[in-house]
Order: structure tokens, then C-alpha cells, then sequence
């Protein structure tokens, strides 16, 4: 049985790498595009309370 600690580890690793790889993708962007994305990102953060 894999122990949390491992498991942990590996997913923060795994998100590591994914957010760096994303923050390189956004610096290829023009600033304009990088802040509509922070912009959406930002309202897709906040939960939905609508529903």
C-alpha cells in the first residue's frame, strides 16, 4: 500500500511541474492575453453560488 506522504509528494511534483510549464506558456503571450486569462482563470476560481 502506497503511504500518503508518497502520495503527496508526487501530486505536489506533478502540479509543480504543470504550473511552471503553464506559467512558461503565458509569458509567450502578449501582456493584453496574459490578463484576460488571469481574468478568467479568476472567475472560474470563485465558486459558482447560483446554482
Amino acid at each position: 500500500m502506497i503511504r500518503i506522504e508518497e502520495l503527496f509528494t508526487k501530486y505536489i511534483g506533478y502540479f509543480q511541474t504543470l504550473k511552471s510549464k503553464t506559467e512558461k506558456e503565458l509569458q509567450k503571450l502578449p501582456k493584453g492575453v496574459l490578463q484576460k486569462k488571469k481574468i478568467n482563470v479568476a472567475v472560474f476560481a470563485i465558486p459558482n453560488k447560483s446554482k
